[in-house]
């Protein structure tokens, strides 16, 4: 195992120019502090040996064919951060079946009455399992669970479903590859997936504002870059953690899926 804490300055837009920057590389075969990792319902998660990005060990689940479940997470906290803005990088691996799962989540601190979060999921409704064809959000404008109403596509298409923040000044929504991520995209090898999300500002009706953003490249390859958005309720608190693996559903495979080489980047917090 290693876990890595330092503090450095940052270069490139949205992020404050002084960070926290969390790495980890799984080396050592065990949970670092933070982490809360698990299976159930015929899943596993595992400290594997056979396949690694980098060094001797990656983190693997396995999944059944999946029926509807949340059969592995691998969750990382960072609540202390009180931030409303996040980058993840890692390194992903599914060499056999393709299918799909929720696959990286943020989630926000969760109150009586909901909580903020985005999603980038692998596609498991049959059209394309093992796609990835969008990031998936709520736009806060009812509902304070604010869970997946609203999404852009990689493709470019349904523009209307960022919410409530289409059509306003300042939401410029750019998907560059105008595609979906090809399930036949992941073959056998490592890719690796960046997503920077910045939760819109602002504490009432009154005072929040649509200047969310979502960043999402694989490979080096950008797929979203958007600003301008609504992409919380203004009463949702900071975000709470990230999640790998998680829920899937509607599959005809069991299937396995590795990360590697976790880098999380929290700007200074944000006061709200």
């Amino acid at each position: 195992m290693k876990l890595s804490i330092v503090l450095l300055m940052v270069l490139g837009p949205a992020l404050s120019s002084a960070a926290v920057v969390i790495e980890e590389s799984f080396e050592g075969g065990k949970a670092a502090p933070g982490w809360s990792i698990g299976s159930q319902s015929g899943g596993r998660v595992w400290f594997d040996t056979e396949s690694a990005h980098r060094g001797k060990y990656s983190l693997k689940a396995s999944y059944p064919i999946p029926k509807g479940a949340l059969y592995a997470w691998a969750d990382f906290n960072v609540a202390k951060y009180q931030t409303y803005e996040i980058k993840v990088e890692f390194w992903a691996r599914m060499p056999d079946a393709k299918q799909g799962l929720k696959f990286m989540k943020v989630f926000g601190i969760r109150d009586s009455e909901g909580y903020a979060n985005t999603t980038l999921g692998i596609d498991y409704t049959g059209t394309n399992n093992g796609s990835i064809w969008n990031i998936h959000y709520g736009d806060g404008a009812v509902e304070k669970a604010n869970d997946a109403g609203n999404y852009i596509a990689f493709n470019g298409a349904e523009a209307k479903f960022v919410g409530r923040s289409y059509g306003l000044a300042g939401n410029i929504v750019d998907t560059p590859q105008y595609e979906v991520w090809d399930s036949k995209n992941w073959g056998t090898d490592w890719h690796h997936f960046s997503v920077h999300i910045k939760y819109n500002s602002g504490t009432s009706v009154a005072t929040e504002k649509n200047d969310g953003e979502y960043r999402v490249a694989i490979d080096g390859v950008t797929y979203v870059d958007a600003v301008g958005l609504f992409n919380r309720h203004w009463s949702n608190k900071p975000i709470e953690r990230i999640v790998f693996f998680d829920w899937a559903q509607t599959g005809d495979q069991p299937f396995t899926v590795a990360i590697d080489d976790v880098k999380i980047t929290i700007p200074d917090a944000k006061k709200r």
